[in-house]
């Protein structure tokens, strides 16, 4: 379910994957995965810095974050079967995600506000549709849309080298502390967290099966 790759490695896939969606060749394509070395993404229209980890620049946009103790998903779909604009698109998959965690007992809450400017460090502030715990961002997400189709990023924080953070972003570990946190410290066991993607790729699925079958006989 889960793979395991370098940040290139993953990041290569999940353009594939959107590009095979933009070119009609499939519906729904959703990947799980984790990063074999701490790694800094960045988003697709940001100036890369020197930093002393790998680099790499996501298919999508937001801001820098480090992987490693995260657990990261993309989902590739179709426009058309989610909603009628990208916000639309957003809300429902993130909404869709937040029911599924919550299937297994794991409540958490939505931002409904963005922040006043883009902030280089995309777990700073939550950002619209992202979800939180006690208002700390937990778990980070990104959007591109394209003709046909979007691709969703998202890593969800299971633990944090908050030492290494600051290390590669120069932000002290109190400020680090104060805007994220980790299901870790929520006492949230992985093999629960698993399970709730799990449930969302389920749900992902049921979905796209009921809008085909509403299509077909409606």
């Amino acid at each position: 379910m889960i793979e395991i790759l370098s940040g290139r490695e993953n990041m290569q896939k999940d353009l594939e994957n959107f590009l095979k969606v933009e070119r009609g060749e499939q519906y729904l394509l959703v990947r799980f995965y984790r990063w074999q070395e701490p790694t800094v993404s960045i988003g697709l229209l940001q100036r890369e810095r020197k930093m002393p980890l790998p680099v790499v620049r996501r298919p999508t946009g937001g801001g820098e974050l480090l992987h490693g103790g995260d657990v990261s998903f993309s989902v590739a779909s179709r426009r058309d079967l989610w909603g009628s604009n990208p916000k639309e698109i957003y809300e429902r998959l993130m909404v869709l995600l937040q029911e599924s965690l919550n299937e297994v007992g794991i409540s958490l809450d939505m931002t409904h506000y963005s922040p006043e400017r883009m902030e280089r460090l995309c777990f700073f502030y939550p950002s619209w549709g992202e979800l939180t715990a006690d208002g700390k961002k937990v778990v980070a997400c990104a959007m591109r849309i394209g003709r046909r189709a979007f691709l969703l990023q998202g890593s969800l924080l299971i633990d944090m080298e908050y030492s290494l953070a600051h290390r590669v972003f120069g932000v002290g570990e109190e400020i680090l502390r104060e805007r994220i946190t980790t299901f870790r410290e929520l006492g949230v066991e992985e093999d629960r967290l698993l399970e709730g993607l799990r449930r969302f790729m389920t749900n992902l699925t049921q979905i796209i099966k009921v809008v085909y079958n509403f299509r077909d006989h409606g």
